[in-house]
């Protein structure tokens, strides 16, 4: 009989380790949920169940970024990627759930951000491309309100950088504004 149980302990064992790491899963959920009901604690099977359906997500949002990161434009790798650290959290069992709104606050305060620069650094190619067909005074008038929104939006800087950061921006506008004017006399 001892030997039965080793043998059927070394299938079970052999089994999970060739298994696909979605049945792994499954099977670690249903080794739980015996243990649960063997130990008489049943209420706790409907938070394992939840945990796993959580793991489950976020395994599926890591596989489908795998394989189609490649293929997203920035907008969506951006969004992506904050549904995939979002699940990170939420599937994190080790955060309370104070822990977990502060880490949920602060991804979403760092994807407004990062949303922010996206939409600057692309505002900006769009208006490299503009370059061609606008005059040197409208190209400086908008490039340097983005470059300015991008100063305002960089967290990183301390509020008397900003100010001398958009200050020199304003002086290299007029500078570069005053040049196309003096070339027109010319």
């Amino acid at each position: 009989n001892s030997e039965l149980n080793k043998v059927l302990e070394d299938r079970k064992r052999i089994l999970y380790e060739y298994s696909s790491t979605e049945d792994q899963m499954k099977i670690d959920l249903d080794e739980e949920i015996k243990r649960l009901n063997k130990s008489g604690m049943q209420d706790y099977i409907p938070i394992a169940k939840a945990r796993y359906a959580e793991e489950k997500k976020l395994a599926e949002l890591q596989f489908a970024w795998e394989v189609a990161e490649h293929r997203f434009t920035e907008d969506q790798k951006l969004n992506y990627s904050y549904a995939v650290k979002r699940q990170e959290i939420i599937t994190d069992t080790k955060l309370n759930a104070d822990q977990q709104k502060t880490k949920l606050q602060a991804l979403r305060e760092m994807f407004a951000q990062e949303t922010k620069m996206l939409e600057i650094s692309q505002a900006k190619e769009l208006l490299q491309t503009k370059q061609l067909w606008m005059t040197a005074g409208e190209y400086a008038e908008q490039y340097y309100a983005l470059v300015r929104e991008e100063i305002l939006a960089t967290s990183t800087y301390t509020p008397e950088a900003k100010d001398a950061l958009i200050k020199q921006a304003n002086m290299q506008q007029g500078m570069d504004q005053n040049a196309e004017r003096e070339n027109t006399w010319d």
